[in-house]
């Protein structure tokens, strides 16, 4: 069962589930912005964690930062229609490579067999939409190419990107207020 943990003041995650492939999920808590860090794999999951921020009394966010272009980070954001999101260029880009696809079981197998998918995503995506596979990819509302920082009132975010083995257009978040590094998969 996922459960939102409190790390810092500012800083609270939502813990991942293997099985259906939901990632960690980051929230910064500022005067004036809440910032989720990636959106979840599903709207389901980004359901989820609202559901927690209102139980702890937590703002729900305003922006949406994307750690990389992978669907267990992005389908999410169709759950949040009123929030800022933020993706680097790379993740836009990779992003829009997404947009014909279908996601029936059929498309999923012949993505796997061409070697575009891999079988545990398929898998994962399989479980965590059961049949009924209506998400979309929402694309996001801003880009910036190396870096850019967010103050959200009373704790800033520095978003980087940095690359790295899993995905090349890997961003993560420092929150220098709480000495915390949200590293997203960049490794």
């Amino acid at each position: 069962m996922q459960k939102l943990e409190r790390h810092s003041p500012r800083f609270w995650y939502m813990t991942p589930v293997a099985e259906t492939d939901r990632p960690i999920l980051g929230v910064v808590v500022g005067d004036t912005h809440t910032l989720l860090i990636d959106a979840g794999n599903s709207e389901s999951h980004t359901n989820a964690l609202l559901d927690a921020l209102a139980e702890n009394g937590l703002a729900r966010p305003t922006i949406v930062a994307l750690t990389h272009w992978h669907w267990d980070h992005i389908f999410g954001l169709s759950a949040l229609p009123w929030t800022v999101s933020i993706a680097s260029v790379e993740t836009k880009n990779k992003m829009e490579r997404l947009l014909p696809y279908e996601w029936d079981d059929a498309s999923l197998d012949e993505r796997v067999a061409s070697g575009i998918e891999i079988p545990f995503c398929a898998d994962a995506i399989r479980l965590e939409f059961g049949e009924a596979r209506t998400m979309r990819v929402v694309m996001p509302t801003l880009t910036f190419d190396d870096s850019l920082t967010l103050d959200l009132g009373g704790v800033h975010v520095m978003l980087k990107h940095v690359g790295g083995d899993h995905s090349p257009d890997a961003v993560v978040a420092y929150i220098p207020e709480e000495k915390v590094l949200f590293l997203g998969d960049a490794l």
